[in-house]
């Protein structure tokens, strides 16, 4: 489960199942609950902090705010334990709109620490995904002056889906930026 926990995440989101993925991934976290956490093995922890993770990535899309900001706390909270860095990067991906409290758990930070753990494993895919989830936090706190950055960082995104061939992601980069040239009156 562990291992393909963030595949559960991306097939409830891509196929806008987001209830249906909280209530599956739900079944994981309660069923790991019901034990205290000391009690649970080194990657029973880890599962639980992806699967709360997880879990508080649906319940934020889905307007439930504050109920997710506390499980991302619990997470990474138990995640920092972890020696899986791809484990932590994802929730702390996950969690970057959240505005959770503290310095050390700002979207900026999450940005740079998630971002440092991809660098780390080399994975071009994780890079490229955290660039897309901080452009998009960039772009509902609406300051204008983050416009060159989240520009560069859809174009190095850009470059990274097509040197790992993903399709959709190349879409999905292209269609930022087509958006970012539309605001700035760039029509050619």
């Amino acid at each position: 489960l562990l291992e393909i926990t963030e595949a559960i995440y991306h097939f409830f989101t891509m196929t806008n199942r987001v209830a249906e993925g909280r209530e599956t991934v739900g079944e994981i976290v309660r069923f790991l609950q019901e034990r205290p956490l000391e009690r649970l093995t080194h990657p029973q922890r880890q599962l639980l902090g992806v699967a709360l993770g997880v879990q508080a990535r649906f319940l934020f899309v889905m307007g439930e705010q504050e109920q997710a900001k506390q499980q991302f706390e619990s997470a990474l909270d138990i995640l920092q334990e972890s020696d899986q860095s791809s484990h932590v990067a994802l929730v702390e991906m996950l969690a970057i709109p959240a505005e959770l409290a503290g310095a050390e758990r700002t979207p900026d930070a999450l940005y740079e620490q998630c971002l440092a753990h991809y660098r780390a494993l080399n994975d071009g895919w994780g890079i490229a995904t955290a660039h897309v989830r901080y452009v998009s936090y960039l772009r509902s706190s609406s300051n204008p002056d983050d416009y060159d950055l989240e520009r560069s960082l859809m174009e190095d995104c850009l470059r990274l889906r097509e040197a790992i061939g993903e399709e959709r992601g190349v879409a999905n980069a292209l269609y930022y930026l087509c958006d970012f040239a539309y605001e700035r009156g760039d029509y050619e």
